[in-house]
């Protein structure tokens, strides 16, 4: 098996930084235990196979998949949400006692989670700012509107990282701007 190494591929770009890589370079896996390059190509192969190749296809499924989540939170519809996470799925939330906000575990623990941000914000809009992909990885950047349960109007910018397996969010990681 040969693979190459191309300084413009994103997944190679992203696991080989090296300021002596060369523009091009061919690996065969008899040479990945004594080339210099070794660890990151094992991490690039293992790229290759978890993603079964450079699927270009996977992700433009993603980027709906993040197309989909936008229009279900626009449409509160929790269990449309809920369809689309795993089993064993975590949420962060941007606001909570912790470094990373609040985190919840576990399908139940996450549809409560984000049921409370409908509860909270029962008018809370999210307009799609764009939707970028590599790999199993995707980010959404929004803008949130709404308006709390005690009455006060916001308007936020944020964004979500989202980590799938396949179809389904394992990890949602929500950021946004603190307005003063």
């Amino acid at each position: 098996m040969n693979i190459r190494f191309s300084w413009n591929s994103r997944v190679a770009h992203s696991y080989i930084s090296d300021e002596n890589f060369e523009r091009t370079h061919f690996v065969s896996e008899d040479d990945l235990e004594e080339d210099r390059w070794a660890s990151g190509a094992k991490e690039v192969i293992l790229r290759l196979e978890t993603m079964g190749g450079f699927d270009m296809a996977g992700d433009e499924r993603i980027r709906e998949c993040l197309d989909e989540l936008l229009n279900a939170f626009n449409d509160h519809d929790l269990d449309r949400i809920m369809n689309m996470f795993s089993d064993n799925c975590t949420l962060e939330m941007p606001r909570g006692p912790e470094p990373w906000g609040a985190r919840s575990e576990g399908k139940e623990a996450v549809r409560q989670g984000l049921a409370a941000r409908f509860q909270g914000i029962p008018d809370v809009h999210y307009e799609g700012r764009g939707h970028y992909v590599d790999g199993n990885t995707g980010i959404s950047k929004w803008t949130l509107t709404g308006t709390t349960t005690d009455g006060q109007k916001i308007e936020v910018r944020g964004c979500d990282f989202y980590e799938f397996n396949g179809d389904l969010v394992m990890f949602k990681d929500s950021y946004w701007k603190i307005v003063v």
